[in-house]
């Protein structure tokens, strides 16, 4: 819940579960392979369809990355997001429309 906070700026969220685990190789931007856990969350307060949010740089305090966020929809058509970020994005859209059925 920190970390969606942190990164995002949305607080109102409640975990549905762990989709999954996996590992994803972030070469050529850094030597390192990131363990990525990729949880399904409820929204529990409004959100809105786009926004802008600053994450916080740990040592200084200080605003370091801008992230800009919109919603996607989970139709099929483009789920792949940069970094493998969307690796799980197809097994979260076949579980909704099996749960929509």
């Amino acid at each position: 819940m920190r970390e969606i906070y942190e990164e995002s700026g949305v607080k109102g969220v409640r975990i549905i579960e762990l989709l999954g685990i996996y590992q994803y190789n972030m070469a050529p931007y850094r030597d390192e392979i990131q363990e990525r856990y990729v949880y399904h969350l409820e929204l529990t307060e409004p959100t809105p369809s786009t926004w802008r949010h600053w994450e916080m740089h740990s040592s200084t305090n200080k605003k370091s990355v801008t992230f800009d966020f919109y919603w996607l929809n989970l139709d099929g058509s483009d789920l792949n997001l940069a970094g493998g970020q969307g690796y799980f994005l197809p097994k979260l859209a076949h579980k909704l429309k099996k749960r929509d059925r």
